[in-house]
């Protein structure tokens, strides 16, 4: 499971008060950089693959593999006769 981005606001805005913004200028800019996180950790966890969606995705290829296993023993069975009828031909003709 992914982790969530916390940042600790309070800090990051006494921080910047240190470096000079005003009570006023830190709070929205602890606040901003804060929605902006997690904004981008929402839209992140939206792109996140699920069991269930893995589920599906092997139940269609499982499905996808039987039909093609049985196309092929269709063909092979189909080629297996249409040999074993030239060879019969060819012995006829010898």
């Amino acid at each position: 499971m992914q982790q969530a981005v916390v940042i600790n606001t309070l800090s990051f805005a006494k921080k910047l008060r240190v470096a000079g913004f005003n009570d006023e200028q830190a709070e929205i800019q602890a606040e901003a950089i804060n929605d902006v996180l997690i904004d981008f950790q929402d839209k992140r966890l939206e792109e996140l693959v699920t069991k269930g969606d893995l589920k599906a995705v092997s139940a269609d290829l499982r499905a996808e593999i039987n039909k093609t296993e049985s196309r092929l023993i269709k063909w092979g069975v189909g080629l297996f006769v249409v040999q074993f009828a030239a060879l019969a031909s060819l012995i006829k003709l010898f």
